[in-house]
């Protein structure tokens, strides 16, 4: 889980990257990121992360659902019942990969094993075993020593842009308006908030009102933090791709029931999310889709109980 994982992790005080392939094979799935995510004067770049639609600094057990953008962790993937739409590299894993009962748009890598059942796939490539009966993809690539994604890298960035986010100074205070919403009004330029978990979860939803040149930092204290039951508005031109909420002390969210809009920051956080969706991307400690608690591997009858939400990728912009 996140506490083994990050035993070993390195930080890194600079602008991050994806490791150089250092294989013909491996360079044909290499890109570049076209824009540095959540990069700003003040805070260090999220760039490494920029591709993913959802990323855990952990482990990722998820069913029903599907994800628009790219998805990694830096331990295992668990998936039944879960479509990834990402062209190009659609799942990348510092562990191993389960999947069953889906589909990917792209290839797959893991630096550990990878397990296919009745999933389609593009190429697979893994460090260790391939193991794809009842599967199909597009060749089997097994043994291999370089990878697109360098995980360290990735939970680096997203460590220490969470911290320092979380250090600056607020430049409004949130207002409430008269059905109980948290609004958030903003300017061109930065714009950093400080609310309570507690005053997240009382509120009857969120709004972001400003123009398309705000970037919003908003920066959520507590150790634990529930988003269920809400819908946050956007106005004035400010965008998904332009508002970060920060969670950089809590080791426990719910996400349940929403239909939200931004980017979620929550490296520490096992986060569960359940029957909603998000427009922007999500980056967690632990991410767990699976709170029916459904055995990975069986055919799932998927309905709202046991459905993961969903993920749309806006990725965040260059403030």
């Amino acid at each position: 889980m996140l506490r083994s994982v990050l035993g070993s992790l390195v930080v890194v005080l600079f602008p991050l990257a994806c490791a150089a392939p250092s294989s013909p094979e491996t360079a044909e799935r290499a890109e570049s990121a076209a824009s540095a995510l959540g990069s700003s004067a003040v805070c260090p770049s999220m760039a490494a992360a920029v591709a993913f639609d959802a990323y855990s600094l952990g482990e990722i057990d998820y069913v029903c659902s599907d994800f628009h953008g790219r998805i990694g962790a830096r331990g295992n993937i668990a998936l039944d019942g879960v479509g990834v739409e990402e062209a190009g590299l659609s799942i990348s894993a510092g562990g191993n990969v389960r999947l069953y009962y889906g589909s990917a748009a792209g290839n797959l890598e893991a630096h550990g094993d990878i397990t296919l059942r009745h999933y389609a796939t593009g190429a697979v490539f893994a460090g260790g075993a391939i193991d794809a009966a009842d599967g199909s993809d597009l060749g089997e690539h097994p043994g291999q020593s370089s990878f697109v994604v360098n995980h360290a890298l990735v939970s680096s960035a997203l460590l220490e842009a969470s911290t320092c986010y979380a250090a600056l100074l607020a430049t409004g205070v949130p207002e409430h308006d008269a059905s109980g919403a948290l609004v958030f009004n903003t300017t061109a330029g930065l714009n950093v908030f400080a609310v309570g978990a507690t005053d997240i979860a009382a509120a009857s939803g969120l709004a972001v009102n400003g123009p398309a040149s705000a970037f919003v930092v908003i920066n959520v204290s507590g150790a634990t933090a529930a988003l269920v039951a809400k819908s946050e508005s956007l106005s004035g031109g400010v965008g998904p791709e332009t508002i970060l909420y920060d969670f950089p002390g809590a080791t426990q969210v719910v996400i349940s029931a929403i239909a939200f809009e931004g980017t979620i920051l929550a490296p520490l956080a096992e986060v569960t999310f359940s029957n909603g969706h998000i427009d922007g991307a999500l980056y967690v400690g632990d991410l767990d889709g699976n709170v029916a608690g459904a055995h990975i591997g069986d055919k799932l009858s998927c309905g709202a109980t046991t459905a993961g939400g969903q993920s749309n990728h806006f990725p965040l912009k260059t403030y």
